[in-house]
């Protein structure tokens, strides 16, 4: 809880280019729209607060993403 509250800010920044990232590189992928968004979703989010984490202990965007 206190990991994802920590990161919510850069999640929140952070979430859209990741999004666009994950579904253009599973844009070739002939699925089901839904079961294409049950693999994208919970694959962006992941990133997405894998990168927050990341991010955030890089000093001068530590003090922005607080």
């Amino acid at each position: 809880s206190r990991f994802l509250s920590a990161n919510a800010f850069g999640v929140f920044m952070l979430h859209a280019p990741v999004l666009v990232g994950v579904s253009l590189a599973f844009a070739d992928w002939k699925a089901y729209p839904l079961a294409k968004h049950a693999a994208i979703a919970p694959l962006a989010i992941l990133l997405t607060l894998a990168l927050s984490a990341a991010v955030r202990k890089i000093p001068p965007v530590a003090r922005i993403l607080r």
